[in-house]
């Protein structure tokens, strides 16, 4: 009984000394975009997450990878985009085709956008890894 208790007593105090990694990415949202039309195709994918505090966005587009520093106002611009996304209303019929996958907030939405008119995820990425905003390698 005794070797038990000392036993027990030896597993509880091990997650004590657990520690929390501060260092580890922690994701704040994925985004998963792809467009099919007449003349072109393609497909991307952007995570926005942080690390030590800081935000960071990295995205692949046709094999090249972008990685930016971002702001809060950035990562409101994210944002915006979300609420945007989960209003759209694809009623409209344009030539290219459309389809995002958003997880944020434990959150999962798919859109399809087969308008001419709304254009965000290019926006988005235009906002966030165009200058003057900071890219990191």
């Amino acid at each position: 009984m005794h070797i038990q208790f000392v036993f027990f007593l030896s597993f509880l105090f091990s997650f004590s000394a657990c520690k929390v990694d501060n260092e580890a990415e922690q994701s704040i949202a994925i985004v998963n975009y792809s467009f099919s039309g007449c003349f072109a195709s393609g497909k991307s994918k952007l995570v926005i997450y942080k690390k030590k505090d800081e935000l960071f966005a990295e995205m692949e587009e046709n094999g090249e990878k972008l990685k930016a520093k971002l702001s809060n106002l950035q990562l409101d611009t994210f944002k915006t985009f979300f609420l945007s996304l989960k209003k759209l209303d694809d009623k409209s019929l344009c030539t290219t085709v459309e389809i995002y996958k958003v997880n944020y907030n434990n959150e999962t939405i798919i859109r399809k956008n087969a308008g001419c008119d709304w254009n965000g995820f290019t926006q988005l990425t235009k906002c966030l890894f165009s200058d003057p905003f900071i890219q990191v390698k």
